[in-house]
């Protein structure tokens, strides 16, 4: 019995599709744990370090902890919310949106990042957190957590390359397998951590509904981000499949083009008022 071709060609497809997802999974994990976790403690340490000395074991910061008291659930908090969760899903509109970064080339990650802080950096540096200007420099701090965005763009951008290589001279034998692994764990964390939100904010122990549903609001970014480019390449690549957003003709690369900036353009607005709220 001879397997032709086109009998493999959705095969292949499956594959190029689980690689991606897997790809974006573990470099947007790895990157989010880096510096959404790691690097926004550090931030937050330097801020610390800078406020007034009799604020420290005194004072409490806007989601109720006492500045300067590192605790470890405290540390794995932030590395999970603020680190592997974001990381998973900014990894996952990264390799999604390769195609219309492909121009940038080498600065492909720093684009990324600057689009991210652009369309949901209040979602961050929120104006009316008063821990930006309560404790260190407002200046500094707003100059920090700006920076961590593009820290992420640049760090799953490169993570994502590095990904890319080793399943390539592996061929895919124990790499192949770690993706399978990052994709469920990732699939399963998303999900507790989505009904433990749930239950949190019915119970009302740590938030309230109108909370979670703001942060909601937010999120929504993110996956028009993720959602937007894969209807993209569905849309303009059903007969050409393409891996750099050149190869479409002028019409469909100026639209998806349009499509792909606009949070960025309807939230840079918002995120320049942020920025000057918090620093006056």
């Amino acid at each position: 019995m001879t397997v032709t071709a086109g009998a493999l060609a959705p095969a292949r497809t499956a594959l190029v599709i689980y690689r991606e997802v897997a790809n974006g999974t573990i470099a947007g994990a790895l990157a989010g744990i880096l510096v959404g976790g790691i690097g926004g403690r550090l931030a937050m340490r330097v801020a610390g370090a800078l406020s007034d000395p009799s604020l420290v074991g005194v004072a409490r910061t806007n989601n109720d902890n006492v500045l300067g008291n590192i605790t470890p659930d405290g540390t794995f908090g932030l590395i999970i919310f603020a680190g592997l969760l974001p990381g998973i899903l900014g990894g996952l509109v990264y390799v999604a949106a390769k195609p219309w970064l492909a121009m940038l080339g080498r600065w492909s990650g720093l684009g990324f990042g600057l689009v991210l802080l652009v369309a949901v950096g209040p979602a961050v540096i929120e104006p009316f957190n008063i821990d930006f200007r309560k404790f260190g420099s407002p200046q500094l701090n707003v100059t920090l957590f700006a920076l961590l965005f593009v820290l992420f763009g640049i760090a799953v951008a490169a993570l994502s390359s590095l990904v890319s290589r080793r399943w390539t001279a592996s061929s895919g034998s124990a790499w192949e397998v770690a993706g399978i692994v990052a994709v469920l764990v990732a699939g399963l964390v998303l999900f507790l951590a989505a009904f433990s939100l749930v239950n949190l904010a019915q119970s009302g122990r740590v938030a309230r509904w109108d909370d979670l549903f703001h942060g909601e609001a937010r999120a929504a970014v993110l996956y028009y981000l993720l959602a937007a480019p894969v209807a993209l390449r569905l849309a303009f690549g059903r007969v050409h499949p393409f891996s750099d957003a050149r190869q479409l003709a002028t019409g469909p690369r100026a639209f998806s083009y349009a499509v792909l900036l606009a949070p960025a353009v309807i939230g840079l607005p918002s995120t320049i008022d942020a920025f000057r709220f918090l620093v006056r």
